[in-house]
């Protein structure tokens, strides 16, 4: 029955951190809030506050009701007593009593968790940043986390999903409810290769608040966090400040000093946190610690194909002329035409069209729309 109870308290308190562990501060359980007396309170020093707690009927007839709709809508309700809740999550700060998870059904205990944090509206580098990093972190045996968003949450996960990988989106409302409606493909592909979370209930609506508390989420459950783009104000911001508070991990991408959208990271990375030029950067903070090597070794075995998620990196060798292409990209920085590639390398055309079709397949430049090309990462040399 103690699911059920820890249900009702929530549903009593609205779904309210704060206001759940103020009851719970005052009962010792959900189970206790519901089976009290009020007469054995009325000399409590929280009289005054519970009267209006007394008034309610308490009847575990909603909570059955919101269990047999999860099983309905194939959603898995976690509650903070099971073996498979995150202890990482549990030694954060008003850790959720219940978690709505739809998607795979992790131990949380069993894997290395880092959030991938940024900007909504963010530049092309920084997506192109964020997507490759988690491509190459998942195939380190990660898992990424991210809040789904438009920007860099949402290319973190999509790299994480391309490296074959493994994902967790945490959202602000309802796991049933997709927000942004344009990500709904990527909802759909991160519940085939991971998971969506949320502390509230199916059918919840996000709130400009709720976002607060989901950030606290991601932030508890990682072992670490990535910033690669925000501003000093921004929701990922907060995202730091409870890592922070949490004692985690935190490392930035650095970026100009003259972009907006780089002031968080570069401040973070000037207050001591480790900058982050490739997935190399991260994974050397985890690949020694006993306690993180079973964790990394475990999601190794989660990868979709593992031998083909490596090969393309690891099966072609560059030749003087790729060599030549791919450093001519990496100092434009920007997308570039055939046709000027060819011109500035002095290559034939026909030669850098063959050239940038091979780069291409095995992953190391994307074609972007105009028929202009540019690098996947930017640590090739």
């Amino acid at each position: 029955m103690s699911l059920l109870h820890e249900i009702w308290l929530c549903e009593f308190c609205k779904y309210e951190p704060e206001t759940i562990y103020k009851y719970l501060g005052i009962f010792g359980s959900a189970e206790n809030a519901f089976k009290a007396k009020e007469s054995d309170y009325k000399k409590s020093e929280y009289y005054s506050y519970l009267k209006k707690f007394f008034d309610k009927k308490r009847t575990l007839d909603s909570a059955e009701k919101l269990v047999e709709e999860c099983k309905r809508l194939d959603i898995h309700i976690m509650s903070i007593n099971d073996s498979d809740y995150s202890e990482q999550l549990k030694n954060s700060y008003l850790p959720p009593r219940i978690l709505f998870i739809k998607g795979e059904r992790f131990n949380f205990n069993d894997y290395l968790f880092i959030s991938v944090v940024g900007s909504r509206v963010s530049s092309r580098n920084g997506r192109m940043m964020a997507n490759q990093l988690c491509r190459d972190l998942v195939k380190c045996g990660i898992i990424v986390v991210s809040g789904l968003a438009i920007g860099i949450d949402a290319e973190a996960q999509k790299g994480a999903i391309e490296g074959g990988g493994r994902t967790v989106a945490f959202l602000s409302g309802g796991v049933d409810m997709i927000y942004p409606a344009e990500n709904r493909k990527l909802y759909e592909q991160i519940l085939e290769n991971g998971a969506v979370v949320s502390e509230r209930p199916p059918g919840t609506v996000g709130r400009k608040y709720f976002y607060q508390h989901r950030n606290r989420l991601m932030a508890g459950i990682a072992h670490g966090i990535v910033v690669v783009e925000g501003t000093m104000q921004s929701g990922t911001s907060i995202t730091v400040k409870h890592a922070t508070d949490f004692s985690r991990d935190i490392f930035a991408v650095p970026g100009s000093p003259i972009s907006e959208q780089y002031d968080l990271p570069n401040s973070l990375i000037r207050d001591g946190a480790p900058p982050v030029l490739s997935f190399e950067d991260i994974v050397r903070h985890y690949d020694n610690r006993d306690d993180c090597i079973n964790l990394l070794e475990n999601g190794m075995k989660l990868l979709k194909n593992p031998e083909a998620a490596y090969s393309a990196t690891l099966n072609y060798e560059f030749d003087k002329e790729d060599e030549i292409i791919l450093k001519y990209l990496q100092s434009c920085g920007d997308a570039q035409l055939p046709d000027d590639i060819s011109e500035h390398c002095n290559i034939p055309v026909h030669t850098v069209s063959s050239k940038l079709t091979m780069l291409m397949i095995s992953d190391f430049v994307i074609q972007e729309p105009g028929n202009k090309y540019i690098l996947t990462r930017r640590d090739l040399f």
